[in-house]
């Protein structure tokens, strides 16, 4: 029955319906198409969720790092210029250290 009632419709309007139909099919395949690539994951959107996944690797081992300089840092001591060893004299803690002297100043 139904290929009788397609046959009517083309055979009273010619190919007008035929290419009013094709272009319907033609339109919902390009929508289909553009609705997969827009919906489904393709190889760049899988390689921006690697890229972001090492990103923040990289972050977190870099805030790592910054909380162990800072307690280096806390820990460390200030810098000393070491004083005569012939007196006995044990180094003394210096804000700004002072100007090595070379072998002919002294």
């Amino acid at each position: 029955m139904m290929k009788f009632w397609v046959a009517n419709i083309l055979a009273k309007q010619g190919g007008k319906a035929l290419g009013r139909l094709t272009d319907r099919v033609l339109q919902a395949r390009e929508i289909k198409r553009l609705r997969d690539y827009v919906e489904k994951d393709n190889e760049l959107d899988k390689q921006m969720r690697q890229v972001q996944k090492n990103q923040n690797k990289i972050l977190k081992n870099q805030e790592l790092m910054e909380k162990e300089i800072a307690t280096l840092k806390k820990d460390s001591h200030p810098r000393a210029d070491w004083i005569c060893m012939d007196c006995g004299c044990n180094a003394k803690k210096v804000e700004i250290p002072t100007k090595k002297l070379t072998k002919k100043e002294k």
